[in-house]
């Protein structure tokens, strides 16, 4: 398996976790807001941890993809001959 693949298949699961699970705080803090008066605390907290977090990911991501990039391009300047040699009899 491709571990780059893996890598942005993984970020992107918790990145989407991370998402639905502010989408779940921000509703049931509108309802305890609009219940009870003051919203829950932290809710504004964890959306910058989420952004945090994305930002984490993608550097981690671009870091891998250059990476594998550098890789390709030390392949790319393996020298071979550039006139073959021919026999002489």
């Amino acid at each position: 398996m491709d571990p780059l693949l893996t890598f942005k298949a993984v970020s992107l699961s918790v990145i989407a976790l991370c998402a639905l699970t502010g989408l779940f705080l921000l509703l049931i803090s509108a309802k305890k807001e609009r219940d009870f008066g003051p919203p829950l605390r932290g809710v504004v907290m964890f959306a910058f941890v989420v952004v945090g977090l994305c930002a984490a990911l993608a550097l981690l991501f671009a870091y891998q993809l250059q990476k594998q990039i550098s890789e390709v391009q030390r392949l790319d300047r393996v020298d071979f001959p550039t006139t073959l040699t021919a026999r002489q009899s």
